[in-house]
């Protein structure tokens, strides 16, 4: 493991560097992998999340940085919802755009949750329990 720095590449996991455990369960349960994902969640959205206050998002942002822009276009997530499994408790956020002219339309989901097709349309389910996730949308 080595210290977070704003020079660490956008592609190394977050389970390769030292992080305070709070801060560490934190962005697990966002499904947040790797720095660069970390990068380029808005400070809204950080804070949003269970134990992660404004002191915690100062840390990071001072270690990490803020999202570098680049000249390709950057999908932008600009809606978020609880995702849980009601049998096992498996939890995270998804992250999806809502923008119906984009092609492909975007879904981020954390790990342990698939998007299955049904007759109601598409649906999250846990990978674990093969059941329905429940989904809460987060207010902004």
């Amino acid at each position: 493991m080595f210290d977070l720095n704003p020079n660490v590449p956008d592609d190394t996991l977050l389970e390769t560097v030292r992080l305070p455990t709070r801060i560490r369960n934190a962005v697990n349960y966002a499904g947040i992998k790797t720095v660069g994902e970390l990068r380029e969640t808005t400070d809204e959205s950080l804070v949003s999340i269970p134990n992660l206050g404004n002191g915690s998002i100062k840390w990071l942002r001072k270690r990490v940085g803020r999202a570098r822009r680049s000249a390709k276009l950057m999908t932008v997530f600009d809606r978020a919802e609880a995702v849980r499994c009601p049998q096992c408790a498996l939890a995270g956020i998804a992250s999806f755009t809502t923008d119906e002219q984009a092609s492909p339309r975007k879904i981020r989901l954390p790990e342990g949750f698939k998007i299955i097709a049904t007759d109601r349309g598409n649906q999250v389910y846990c990978v674990a329990c093969n059941r329905p996730a429940i989904t809460l949308p987060m207010d902004h």
